[in-house]
């Protein structure tokens, strides 16, 4: 396991993996073989060389000698023997919760991209499509005086349509708009391959609408758990006065929320049950699900979602949409409107709102529930965002710097070699059959070589990125991606 540091959490497999995937997130989509396309990426002299205006220490090297500890026996500890110096060379810097090897590449990665958008986002000049976009996204992401100055005006549209609602039979038109603009209000739905048929997309509704990260925060009882949702209401109740509610009111608002979240999550799976699949195997069809949701009219919904209103879905978690159709008989009609109004602030209080927004909640998920003791540079937090928002666009720009075609050929001869190699291997087992030596050589040259970048772009042309619309731009971000989400149900998987 590479080099890592967290005085919060003990290193974990699965986040270091994120962390470089991460690194290139956007950039590579589907990756099948990133360890190879890694060691491809470490011999590129694009990729080594730090960006313009980035000291030589912040450079990698493929392999750093100068981080062993030769005192310590490497057949008694190769950990220690190989990451000790780099421990006692690397604090945890106080922006993040945890640090190793895979996080420096994922800056220095980020330092390139930085580069990249800073040089796009001046107006003057030519500019491909691609360029235009993630630049007059990143330039407006950094202008964060016109977003102060704008306060919450460009919100105030949707905080009305949620005021306006007059009764519980125009929630699920309401809902639908939210989850296309990307609130994360009461439930999810999008496209999901079925379950018996691994060819086929179908829709699935999934148990969502929390705001702390994951159920058994709401159900647990020790000591720290109590106090991280006392923590937590705090912080509903002080973006619910930053969005103009009195103290008091904030307050006990933010306990509607809570108390309505802690429904939901009650009704909800524990994230080790959902590692079971049949427990999220719930098919039927959209009609009867629609009949199922008696408070809720699922058809309304799906329509004015643009998602399909007939056919096969997946009701994924049974439990909590019965839980779901009876807490919309049983709350009322301004509980509810509380609920959805902080879900909208929450959605986008980041990079899009003031910073008075945007700090308080850097100080609630990154300091108090996880230990960061300073937020990301602004640069940092845009960069992420586009790359998020705007993966390959910003993604085939960079790899026109950093990956040309003459570095994916490489890597795809290498990777052909090592399939050729495992493929001779195969045929020299003694131990297999004839008969599934055949199905080995089929599944070995079934896997797909998807090497750096797609050969197909993702077409950005319908989407409008405005200089100066932050808010805008980020909900037609999640529209767009929405629609090619759903485009996909009833379609052969691609």
């Amino acid at each position: 396991m590479p080099c890592h540091v967290s005085p919060v959490r003990p290193p974990a497999s699965g986040l270091i993996l994120f962390a470089a995937r991460t690194a290139l997130s956007g950039l590579l989509p589907g990756l099948a073989l990133f360890a190879v396309f890694s060691a491809a990426l470490a011999q590129s002299p694009a990729l080594r060389a730090a960006p313009a205006g980035v000291s030589a220490k912040e450079e990698l090297r493929v392999f750093d000698p100068s981080l062993i500890d030769t005192s310590v026996d490497a057949c008694e500890n190769f950990y220690q023997f190989s990451c000790n110096k780099w421990f006692q060379r690397t604090p945890l810097p106080p922006d993040q919760t945890s640090y190793g090897r895979f996080n420096e590449l994922f800056e220095l990665n980020r330092l390139h991209l930085r580069n990249i958008l800073e040089a796009v986002s001046n107006p003057v000049g030519t500019r491909s499509p691609n360029e235009q976009k993630i630049g007059d996204e990143y330039a407006t992401c950094m202008d964060v005086a016109t977003i102060d100055q704008k306060g919450l005006t460009p919100l105030q549209p949707e905080l009305e349509r949620i005021a306006m609602l007059k009764n519980k039979s125009e929630l699920p038109a309401l809902l639908a708009h939210l989850h296309t603009i990307g609130v994360n209000a009461f439930f999810g739905m999008g496209s999901m391959q079925d379950y018996a048929d691994s060819a086929s997309v179908i829709s699935g509704y999934a148990a969502g609408g929390l705001g702390l990260p994951e159920r058994d925060y709401y159900t647990r009882f020790d000591a720290k758990s109590v106090e991280q949702r006392q923590q937590y209401t705090a912080h509903v109740a002080k973006i619910l006065e930053l969005a103009g509610e009195t103290s008091t009111q904030a307050a006990k608002d933010a306990q509607t929320v809570l108390a309505i979240e802690t429904s939901l999550a009650k009704a909800s799976l524990t994230i080790t049950e959902q590692r079971d699949p049949q427990n999220l195997n719930h098919p039927t069809d959209v009609a009867a699900f629609d009949k199922y949701l008696t408070h809720f009219s699922v058809a309304s919904y799906a329509k004015a979602a643009h998602a399909p209103t007939t056919g096969k879905m997946d009701d994924t978690e049974p439990k909590f949409f019965a839980a779901f159709n009876t807490l919309l008989n049983d709350t009322s009609l301004d509980q509810i409107k509380t609920y959805l109004r902080w879900h909208l602030l929450h959605a986008f209080a980041g990079t899009s709102l003031p910073q008075s927004f945007d700090h308080e909640t850097w100080n609630f998920y990154a300091h108090t529930l996880n230990g960061a003791e300073q937020q990301q540079d602004r640069w940092k937090r845009c960069t992420d965002r586009i790359d998020r928002e705007l993966g390959e666009a910003l993604g085939q720009v960079y790899v026109a710097h950093y990956f040309p075609p003459a570095e994916k050929q490489r890597t795809l001869e290498m990777t052909l070699a090592i399939e050729q190699a495992m493929d001779k291997d195969i045929e020299g087992l003694e131990w297999m059959s004839s008969a599934t030596k055949v199905k080995a050589k089929e599944k070995l040259h079934g896997v797909m070589n998807k090497i750096g970048y797609p050969d197909k772009w993702r077409d950005y042309s319908t989407l409008s990125i405005v200089r100066g619309d932050s808010l805008g731009y980020q909900m037609r971000v999640h529209a767009f991606d929405q629609a090619r989400d759903l485009a996909k149900i009833g379609k052969p998987v691609d």
